[in-house]
């Protein structure tokens, strides 16, 4: 027979540390704004040494495609009349 959640041991710690965090304070809303403003201003280096790493890749070209609509058929006994169809 299993042991019920609730009396398992990981169960209280999860109780007690999943909590939803509160609103950020305005320095952490500076901080986190200031992090995102350099990251997002040294996007281009950063890239550049993923791919120089090989971490990142540049994606395949994709080729010029032609889409075709598929021409729609009738299942046999239908009652429409395929030669009256523009």
């Amino acid at each position: 027979m299993k042991t019920p959640r609730q009396e398992q041991p990981w169960y209280e710690s999860r109780l007690s540390n999943n909590k939803k965090p509160g609103p950020i304070t305005e320095e952490e809303r500076t901080i986190i704004t200031d992090e995102n403003r350099r990251l997002i201003e040294q996007s281009s280096q950063i890239i550049a040494w993923g791919i120089a790493k090989g971490w990142i890749a540049y994606p395949e070209p994709i080729e010029r495609r032609i889409w075709k609509i598929p021409q729609l058929s009738h299942p046999p006994g239908s009652s429409i009349d395929p030669t009256l169809e523009s």
